[in-house]
């Protein structure tokens, strides 16, 4: 074990350096058995402790290494989230049915038990050219029916490998019974949801306890509306009554091939226009995913473009155009987003562009307040049934703020990327 510890923190110095931190931040190594549960999540490769963050309202232990990052709620003691970037495919491609039978096995290596918990859902999403993901979602309720605190979600790839796990499981600390009832939350969500009366219709209703952006239990009222075209979300305070938040849902991340088709010949027009292109970054922190309001915003993918050459002419017309040699070195290291400008300073799309994994992804145009740029706002987004409330921007990230005029060249390369 004390062997251990040392090759956890020599590792964490190297990391730390690397990434541009200071030899003056030495994390404090936590005890010996949060170590052990994140090196259980590893399969066997090693671990860097890069310290601790709180993300959203859950304060973590924060791990990372080749394989990816792990996770550590400073309270439970739980690994509470992975994100994996090594693999090892199988050789064939697996089912939905096996995948769900080897995630029950890899969730039981690791100590989780599925006693208790429900499965609501079992879906397979087609990500093109990056194949299938098999994802796995269990909840618990009271016998009531009421979600608590606690959900369980694995993501696995159609190659078997498992790309992405989560987990919250708490104990409930507040009350249970709403005083506001069922008749009272739908008169609110009805006038909150603004929708054409008498062509509204309840599509769902349910309790559920979660947290707010203090990390406080709340017993919310989710009530989603169906209008002719249109459908909403309400989350009301089932003690109160007070609104919450008012959601269109997101639905599916990734745009139909003719909904694509549409939206890329909308990005090619607004193209020409481009004037200025921002490196806005905000992170990675160390272990931290890439942060963005994008996804948050209701943006979702219109392409994804894997040419490694194509990729390669984008990243050196970038550096011509910042002409900052030394902190554009430091930036490609980490994915980082592109944030492309209208002529008079409006933005209107976001691009992920990562060089080392070799991929550049670009967005719809985002439903964003952009006259809340640069404060911190609280950012309440719901998906499939769970909601998630956020800091943007987010705290404690390493935040990049370089602007430059676009090229033709560069112009010309993206544009080309559509033709492939």
């Amino acid at each position: 074990m004390k062997l251990l510890k040392v090759a956890i923190w020599c590792i964490g110095l190297l990391t730390l350096a690397f990434y541009g931190m200071g030899r003056s931040q030495k994390p404090v190594l936590p005890p010996s058995n949060i170590v052990q549960q994140a090196l259980r999540f590893t399969e066997g490769h090693p671990l860097a402790f890069q310290g601790k963050a709180k993300i959203a309202w859950q304060e973590c232990y924060i791990f990372s290494g080749d394989i990816g990052s792990i996770y550590v709620d400073t309270l439970t003691g739980q690994v509470t989230a992975a994100f994996y970037k090594l693999s090892m495919p199988r050789r064939e491609q697996i089912t939905q049915e096996k995948a769900e039978r080897e995630v029950k096995s890899w969730l039981m290596e690791r100590g989780i038990t599925l006693s208790g918990w429900i499965l609501e859902e079992r879906r397979v999403y087609d990500r093109g050219s990056a194949g299938k993901e098999y994802v796995f979602r269990w909840v618990k309720r009271s016998p009531e029916g009421i979600y608590l605190p606690c959900i369980l979600k694995v993501v696995v790839g159609e190659d078997g490998a498992i790309r992405y796990f989560w987990r919250v499981e708490r104990e409930t600390e507040i009350p249970l019974k709403p005083l506001v009832n069922t008749e009272k939350a739908i008169e609110i969500a009805m006038q909150a949801a603004k929708l054409a009366q008498g062509r509204v219709r309840v599509t769902r209703r349910h309790l559920r306890v979660w947290f707010n952006e203090k990390g406080q239990q709340c017993l919310w009222w989710e009530i989603t509306l169906q209008g002719d075209d249109l459908q909403r979300k309400v989350i009301l305070n089932a003690y109160t009554g007070e609104l919450v938040a008012v959601l269109q849902p997101l639905g599916v991340m990734q745009l139909s091939r003719e909904e694509a088709e549409k939206k890329a010949t909308e990005f090619l027009k607004d193209l020409k226009q481009i004037d200025k292109v921002e490196i806005i970054g905000y992170g990675p922190r160390i272990g931290i995913p890439l942060a963005s309001p994008t996804k948050r915003a209701g943006a979702v993918t219109v392409k994804v473009i894997k040419n490694r050459q194509i990729l390669q002419s984008l990243l050196s017309e970038i550096e011509t155009m910042v002409k900052q040699p030394k902190p554009f070195a430091a930036l490609v290291a980490s994915p980082f987003w592109l944030r492309l400008h209208l002529q008079g300073g409006r933005w209107i799309y976001h691009c992920k562009f990562s060089p080392k994994d070799g991929y550049f992804e670009v967005y719809t145009k985002e439903p964003w307040p952009q006259k809340l740029e640069g404060k911190v706002v609280k950012i309440i987004r719901a998906k499939d049934t769970t909601i998630y409330v956020h800091d943007w921007p987010p705290e404690r990230v390493r935040r990049i703020g370089i602007s430059c005029r676009t090229t033709c060249k560069f112009k010309d390369i993206i544009m080309n990327m559509f033709k492939k």
